[in-house]
């Protein structure tokens, strides 16, 4: 018996004669999710909630729901589909702002061979939640399959809805270079206003398209030092709660733990290390 198992079985004992210890529910918590005990802590989140005062009842909350999203991911990982399809499903209904939800079922949906399902759910998600996240899933998802326009309509559909969005704007540009639309790229990323909205990128991405049109006189090369090709079609992300930076979406911050925290970050472009 290793030392969290050891403990568990003392804080058993403790609750079985003290079934309302709020603080050995809190340190059989902390231990199961050391151990990543999703299931366990499900059902002993639950407890907690119904002990602690109204106004810690939203945070425990958001506890459970995450508890029930990384439940649902063992499920997806283990193959056990169904039962992660109900739990995501069950998220997005009683939880719709909780992003990492649709992902998981999107995945749910791939690993059953409902591609098309899958991009219905996360263009519908969009829409109706504006997460560029989910945006950016999209763009995964229909560039593996070869299907770019109508990927490029459903960013010129989400610009019309939001003309000021500068950095829709930088999305669509990224994906024309992605998709060596050199002249769509350069058009898209002129109409952004940079008095408003300045970001190394964007510069970026321009100086290689200026490059690509052979305008070497414009002197970007500066930007082949700053900003490295392979660079540039990557995303970023960061952390709305602790600000850290992460070069891959997750649906819990590694850093403070918190989950649906995650936000694309626009703020430059990051150099290889």
């Amino acid at each position: 018996m290793n030392d969290n198992e050891l403990a568990l079985k003392y804080i058993d004992q403790i609750l079985s004669i003290e079934p309302d210890n709020l603080l050995a529910h809190y340190k059989m918590r902390n231990i199961l999710e050391k151990m990543e005990k999703w299931e366990e802590l499900i059902n002993i989140q639950k407890k907690i909630i119904k002990m602690v005062s109204n106004s810690k009842k939203l945070e425990e909350e958001n506890k459970l729901i995450g508890y029930s999203y990384e439940y649902g991911r063992v499920n997806l990982e283990q193959g056990n589909l169904e039962n992660a399809e109900r739990i995501f499903s069950t998220l997005i209904k009683s939880h719709p702002n909780f992003i990492p939800s649709y992902l998981g079922m999107v995945e749910v949906l791939i690993s059953k061979g409902e591609l098309e399902e899958a991009i219905n759910l996360i263009e519908k998600a969009y829409f109706e939640h504006k997460s560029k996240i989910l945006l950016i899933r999209l763009e995964d998802l229909l560039i593996s399959i070869g299907d770019p326009k109508r990927l490029i309509q459903s960013y010129i559909k989400a610009i019309n809805e939001s003309p000021n969005d500068n950095e829709l704007k930088m999305l669509l540009g990224r994906l024309y270079y992605r998709l060596e639309m050199i002249d769509d790229a350069m058009d898209i990323l002129d109409s952004i206003d940079t008095a408003v909205y300045t970001n190394p990128k964007l510069y970026c991405i321009k100086g290689y398209l200026y490059l690509r049109r052979n305008q070497t006189l414009k002197a970007l090369s500066s930007f082949k030092e700053l900003c490295p090709e392979n660079r540039i079609s990557s995303i970023n992300y960061s952390c709305k709660v602790c600000k850290s930076q992460f070069e891959e979406w997750t649906g819990r911050c590694s850093k403070c733990g918190d989950w649906n925290s995650f936000q694309v970050d626009f703020r430059g472009c990051e150099l290889i290390k």
